[in-house]
């Protein structure tokens, strides 16, 4: 039953918002087959109708990226349905942000992947830019698994004000590129090498191309310059490769008037 990876601007693996590697297990979660697994709550979601029927669904499952990606290709093929559960997930995003912190990333991830199938009403957006900002300027950079893809998410969606503040946060802030990165490579990749991978696959996206999202990665990218200095690379093919990386993430924020974060990450290419 696995649906095409590339359906809505989802990628073969997720976006790159890992949930962290220590999140807690869902009670009793089932333990089967994927595929078994896939099934079964394919036919869960084909007929929730409100926030507690995606709450139990999610229930069955534990909170790791790996779940995230089951519910994604569990979506239904029913456009108005597949709509609906997105948008169920968005509320439990927001009613959980203080909350369990658990559901709120994993419903905040699932998001960052299907945001081309969600259409927000304006007040579900003002709500959003409204978490981000508090937890921004709170400097709760433990809320980075949340607010990361959340922020994605309203950079895809246009919300261009609020997007250049998080890149802006994101790149001069080293609490929250650093756990970025290491939450990245701590829960996900295991290396620079395959993060740097995988921001090469970004760039490459078509459903990035032209949209100020293409520059998403630029806080890993400068943290990881962060990291060669403070080991003493210079000429290392790494430090090249990377190097050649935030060129182009600098030319997408240039494009999009951002400004005082490319001026700022400009300095890491000498």
């Amino acid at each position: 039953m696995k649906k095409d990876a590339t359906r809505a601007g989802i990628e073969e693996t997720p976006y790159e918002n890992p949930l962290s590697a220590d999140r807690s297990v869902a009670a009793d979660p089932v333990v089967e087959g994927t595929d078994d697994l896939q099934a079964r709550m394919a036919a869960l979601l084909a007929d929730i109708t409100n926030k507690e029927g995606l709450k139990d669904a999610m229930s069955q499952l534990p909170y790791t990226v790996d779940a995230v990606r089951t519910l994604r290709e569990s979506l239904p093929e029913d456009q108005n349905q597949r709509a609906r559960i997105i948008s169920l997930a968005a509320e439990i995003l927001v009613d959980e942000w203080n909350g369990d912190k658990d559901k709120a990333g994993m419903m905040a991830t699932l998001l960052s992947q299907t945001w081309k199938d969600w259409h927000p009403e304006a007040q579900t957006i003002q709500q959003l830019v409204e978490l981000c900002e508090a937890t921004i300027d709170d400097g709760d950079s433990s809320m980075v698994a949340i607010v990361q893809p959340t922020a994605f998410v309203l950079g895809a969606l246009g919300n261009h004000e609020f997007y250049g503040k998080w890149l802006s946060t994101t790149t001069t802030e080293a609490t929250w590129r650093q756990a970025d990165l290491e939450r990245n490579i701590g829960s996900y990749y295991g290396s620079r090498e395959k993060q740097l991978t995988a921001i090469e696959r970004h760039l490459a996206d078509p459903n990035r191309a032209g949209i100020l999202i293409m520059a998403h990665d630029v806080g890993l990218l400068v943290q990881i310059c962060e990291e060669h200095r403070a080991e003493g690379l210079s000429d290392d093919p790494e430090v090249q490769r990377t190097k050649k990386l935030l060129a182009q993430v600098i030319s997408v924020l240039e494009k999009h008037r951002q400004t005082e974060t490319a001026v700022f990450t400009q300095t890491y290419l000498s």
